[in-house]
């Protein structure tokens, strides 16, 4: 098998949408899910949930058999409650985060800790009550000086997601997101790295252990990247 190489440290982005979701692609995925993967499947009762899970495992077991060269029948994946599944035959050295939002899923993988969160920028919400639960009073102060942009707002939140994401599971569980401060995480890019991106009306955000060489683009099914344009978000989250 091919394994992700410590040294290359790149990240393999991997795009799709619930919409390219065909019958075909659906049968052949469900054939494939595992035990604790059809039991969520069919404890969802929301068709639009079940069709998003559906494309969520296709483009997983699509993107790392592309990667590491075995058929998609060789992957062993095992459900966790509210969280990306494990896949428990992954190789050495290997990470990987999931996510999606209104439609669109983001897959990453790279070979150091690596989370991804996805959010539609357009979705309107109770942003000052949100605020309230998951940011900082030094980020509510930024915000609220940009004039309660919804923009920043999206920045932060998918920030502070992909870092939880990518912590260990057992830092996971004594963190929450208020607690997570993104003027540390970016000052303290020695040990972590923030990646920002705008996929047509949404806000992605990356976040890795380790400065990566290169972003790989694919997206699945259709080979044409161009269709999920990534535009690098350069500007810092303003006050940083």
């Amino acid at each position: 098998m091919t394994e992700l190489s410590p040294s290359s440290n790149s990240i393999q982005l991997w795009l799709s949408t619930v919409d390219q979701l065909t019958k075909t692609i659906e049968q052949a995925t469900y054939k494939l899910l595992s035990v604790s993967e059809k039991d969520r499947f069919q404890s969802t009762h929301n068709q639009h949930k079940k069709r998003e899970f559906i494309m969520g495992r296709a483009l997983i077991r699509h993107a790392l058999s592309q990667i590491f060269c075995m058929p998609e029948t060789y992957w062993d994946f095992v459900e966790k409650s509210q969280a990306a599944p494990i896949v428990t035959n992954l190789p050495a050295n290997c990470y990987f985060s999931l996510s999606h939002s209104h439609g669109f899923i983001v897959f990453a993988i790279a070979s150091s800790p690596i989370g991804i969160d996805i959010e539609n920028s357009d979705k309107q919400r109770d942003f000052h009550a949100l605020a309230d639960i998951f940011m900082n009073d030094e980020e509510i102060s930024a915000w609220v000086e940009n004039r309660w942009s919804a923009d920043i707002f999206y920045r932060i939140w998918c920030a502070k997601e992909a870092y939880y994401k990518a912590l260990p599971l057992q830092q996971q569980v004594t963190k929450s997101l208020n607690k997570i401060a993104i003027s540390e995480l970016i000052k303290n890019s020695d040990s972590w790295q923030l990646l920002e991106y705008r996929v047509e009306s949404f806000v992605l955000a990356i976040v890795l252990k380790a400065k990566p060489e290169q972003v790989h683009y694919q997206s699945f099914p259709r080979v044409d990247y161009n269709a999920f344009f990534c535009k690098p978000i350069d500007t810092p989250i303003l006050y940083l």
